[in-house]
């Protein structure tokens, strides 16, 4: 029996009929209305919420994975995990229609935060690299790859992209193409025929079985990590902004500031708004769902506010037509067909692999492993996150699969100059989390599964490449909001965060969760300082000359984990610091 079938039964069981379901929820609006009829319309909103609910679970087809009990570890084979998929492709459509509001909303929250880091990232790799690889480069591989992953993966749900650690990748395989003489682009598409073998060997092998392995413990300070790249980027930005010399200068620095601590700060306050006591809940699901939206637009209307800096502000800037970024003088690269000193676009296939020396071949053989470990590490962990069991995905789980996919992205793209791409944090369970509905009255709540949403996402990314009109009045230090606020997001519904709040709070105010009382203070402390200070190697090795090892860091955390922090820690208090949580608000990012 495979992986994602093994549970069926059970999991038809467990899930209430729609008229059970609605028994409760008759049962509930007499306890309501006794209690306070002033709460009717509150009530009827969630009744209606709820009876939604019952819909999605029951437009899916029998054989669902049971989203309460554990997620079932990763057995299947890649064409198993491919068959298992394909029963719900019908129903992927139907709960994009039948839930298009939902579907909408998480599509461009998730469209502005993955658009916004993307071009933040593609524009400073673009000057890293004296435009070898830019934004162009970074927009077509987001949007091509995410939408054949949307329409043909097994987890459409997971965001595929080229991330934070991606860039540092590319940056220090530009830095060893200077070094060694050798042309970057036949050296990116040599490490890609290399790393792409090395994902297959991955995926067809079955290794994504050892990811069961991970626990809070590693994915924890890897999530914080990648967080924090975004965190670092969006901060350095808004302060590189103040180097200026002249007072212009300082006081355009200071109104983009203002704009970036805008739409941070109002992003945070609306996606809580579920949980004001003002408004109807409809009015609040809108506010929530549409956060990040309506803090992008509200930013772009006030940098036009002021006359005397609105002419100052930096905007997005994107080529003006279809092109990749680097502009080449004529016989400067082997293959471009433009005249002797006249200047065109670097053609999209530049690489010569054919006479490409040993020492090229060598050299991405060799860039190739610390590479295809850190991809398996984040696409890993990523998928985990991704379908927590909390989470309530009901329609399997998959890792050897999506993790074949990305080898074949990551073998055409390098090829054309694009950059690698891979499963992305935080943006892949906040995609989850956006997606998520809820009942007011305590129901499960479930996900709007489909594959419209991503689709969508990755269509809306890849439009500004044809109209660069579509983003070109959104002011820069809005993208630094953004990036603050997906890396603050994903950080902050780790059980690391959680513990390190208790951990500085004064012990006459410390009020420890249940779980967590049966475990002495000091030891929480003590294993919450552990991971702290491996979270701070992880950040030594990447800003190191030797960034590319990190992978080999977070992959020796398991290790770690099993071996030596058990003779530090005894049973009890491990079964409780290193226990799986749920995020405070499932809707944090919706």
């Amino acid at each position: 029996m495979t992986g994602n079938a093994e549970h069926a039964d059970r999991a038809t069981q467990e899930i209430p009929p729609p008229d059970t379901a609605m028994d409760t929820l008759d049962h509930g609006q007499d306890e309501s209305v006794t209690a306070n009829t002033g709460k009717k319309s509150n009530f009827v909103e969630a009744s209606t919420s709820f009876s939604q609910d019952t819909q999605l679970v029951d437009e899916l087809p029998q054989n669902l994975h049971d989203a309460e009990t554990p997620v079932k570890l990763p057995t299947s084979s890649v064409l198993e995990e491919f068959s298992e998929r394909l029963a719900y492709c019908g129903a992927d459509y139907r709960t994009a229609f039948n839930w298009c509001s939902k579907s909408l909303s998480a599509a461009l929250f998730m469209f502005f935060a993955t658009l916004f880091s993307t071009v933040a990232l593609g524009a400073h790799l673009q000057q890293a690299t004296d435009n070898r690889i830019g934004l162009s480069e970074y927009l077509l591989m987001n949007s091509a790859a995410g939408m054949l992953h949307a329409l043909l993966g097994v987890q459409p749900l997971l965001i595929i992209r080229p991330t934070g650690p991606i860039t540092s990748i590319l940056m220090k395989l530009c830095a060893l193409a200077d070094s060694l003489s050798v042309d970057i682009y036949t050296l990116l598409a040599a490490t890609s025929v290399f790393v792409s073998l090395l994902m297959f060997a991955i995926a067809f092998s079955g290794l994504a079985r050892h990811i069961q392995r991970l626990t809070p413990f590693t994915y924890e300070i890897f999530a914080c990590f990648v967080c924090s790249i975004y965190l670092h980027n969006g901060i350095s930005d808004v302060v590189h902004r103040f180097t200026m010399d002249n007072l212009t200068n300082f006081g355009v620095s200071l109104f983009d500031l203002n704009l970036t601590l805008l739409v941070f700060g109002l992003s945070v306050k609306l996606q809580a708004a579920r949980q004001w006591r003002c408004l109807p809940l409809a009015v609040r699901a809108v506010l929530a769902d549409y956060a990040v939206t309506l803090s992008i637009g509200l930013a772009t209307l006030c940098s036009f506010a002021v006359d005397v800096v609105s002419a100052q502000v930096l905007r997005i800037h994107l080529p003006a037509s279809f092109a990749p970024s680097l502009e080449v003088t004529g016989g400067s690269v082997p293959f471009a067909d433009v005249s002797e000193g006249t200047q065109s676009a670097r053609p999209w296939y530049a690489a010569d692999l054919i006479h490409a020396s040993s020492r090229t071949w060598l050299a991405a053989a060799v860039a190739s492993v610390p590479i295809s470990f850190f991809f398996f590490m984040d696409q890993g962990i990523s998928s985990l996150l991704c379908q927590l069991p909390e989470l309530h995905l009901l329609r399997g789980h998959y890792y050897h699969a999506s993790f074949a996919c990305l080898g074949v992205f990551n073998f055409f793209g390098p090829m054309l100059g694009c950059p690698f791409v891979t499963a992305s944090l935080p943006h892949s369970p906040q995609f989850v989390r956006a997606l998520s509905t809820s009942s007011e009255l305590g129901g499960p709540s479930h996900v709007a599964e489909s594959r419209v949403a991503p689709f969508l996402v990755y269509l809306l990314i890849g439009l500004p490449l044809f109209v660069p009109k579509l983003i070109k009045a959104v002011p820069e230090a809005a993208i630094d909001g953004v990036l603050i606020f997906v890396g603050y997001d994903g950080i902050v519904c780790t059980g690391l965060w959680e513990r390190l709040l208790l951990c500085l709070t004064p012990k006459y105010d410390v009020f420890f969760p249940a779980p967590m009382r049966a475990v002495r203070a000091t030891r929480t402390r003590q294993y919450t300082l552990l991971q702290l200070s491996l979270l701070g190697l992880c950040w030594i090795v990447h800003l190191s000359p030797f960034g590319l090892a990190v992978s080999f860091v977070v992959v020796a955390l398991v290790p770690l984990r099993e071996v030596l922090l058990p003779r530090f820690f005894n049973e009890r208090e491990l079964s409780v610091l290193d226990s799986p949580r749920k995020c405070a608000d499932p809707q944090l990012v919706a």
